[in-house]
């Protein structure tokens, strides 16, 4: 514990597993008994693993001081996508993430930590889609939901054949996550295949455009110049199917930025003062 953050372990029956998760309390901590919503920000590819999360790579606690809100980020689903796996997996385990995030954990902020149960919902990279997906499937929840330099389009050619190698590079099989290609898991997961579902729901798409900074040329830069690219095509092709259908999206774009905390951080903050904080009453 530092300051405000905790981690807090949670059981989670679906995944038999204890899952750590990161967790930002408001002003006075534990001893704040005050009702508050909570903001679920999530992770990238490897779940908050290795120091990749938002605790150990932004500075998240600066920003969410003096907010009331609580801010949690499970720990754990490398490689799962976030959903709820068809069947388990021998190298990947047992992944049941939708329900933990969307009913499990929820009930532990409700009923220990104070939570109002008028939340929001955030994810970056390739938990970005999941998160909107989420949200639709969960209404009386997530009042807002933003994908950050996320690929919210998974039911297309270059959709499954992206997911399907993201899944493929941590070691999992595709097929255990989402059957075969024919298999309507593949669509009830994509929210572009969904859009009525996500009603009512105040969305944020964020990208950059994937031009590196001088800050960004290192370590593997020109993957991750790729992957916001990559990131843009997916972004953008879901906001115009979501706006053909209706639906108000904030798109947020960047000209500098490439697929990294320096970018998700500029996202996500943008993403609460313009999106999240009016869906929760906290504008």
């Amino acid at each position: 514990m530092a300051g405000n953050s905790y981690e807090i372990d949670v059981w989670s029956p679906a995944n038999h597993a204890v899952i750590t998760n990161l967790l930002l309390l408001p002003e006075g901590g534990l001893d704040n008994t005050s009702p508050r919503p909570t903001f679920y920000l999530l992770s990238g590819a490897d779940g908050g693993a290795n120091g990749k999360n938002w605790r150990d790579s932004s500075d998240y606690e600066s920003f969410f001081e003096g907010k009331n809100v609580q801010v949690v980020t499970p720990i754990g689903g490398g490689g799962s996508m976030y959903l709820n796996w068809l069947a388990d997996d021998p190298t990947l385990g047992r992944n049941q993430w939708e329900t933990y995030i969307c009913e499990e954990l929820p009930r532990i902020m409700d009923t220990q930590f104070h939570g109002t149960g008028r939340d929001a919902i955030a994810r970056l990279s390739m938990s970005g889609g999941p998160s909107i997906h989420m949200a639709g499937d969960h209404p009386e929840r997530f009042h807002a939901a933003a994908s950050l330099s996320g690929f919210p389009a998974n039911s297309g050619q270059l959709g499954r054949l992206f997911t399907s190698d993201f899944i493929e590079s941590k070691g999992g099989d595709p097929a255990n996550a989402l059957g075969d290609q024919a298999n309507f898991a593949w669509l009830s997961m994509d929210p572009v295949a969904n859009l009525d579902k996500l009603r009512g729901i105040r969305l944020f798409v964020g990208t950059g455009a994937g031009v590196p900074t001088l800050r960004d040329l290192t370590g593997d830069w020109y993957g991750f110049m790729w992957l916001e690219i990559l990131s843009q095509v997916f972004s953008n092709y879901f906001t115009r199917q979501a706006q053909a259908a209706g639906l108000a999206v904030n798109r947020y774009y960047t000209v500098f930025g490439a697929h990294n905390y320096t970018n998700f951080e500029r996202e996500m903050r943008v993403a609460w003062e313009e999106t999240i904080a009016p869906a929760l009453g906290l504008a």
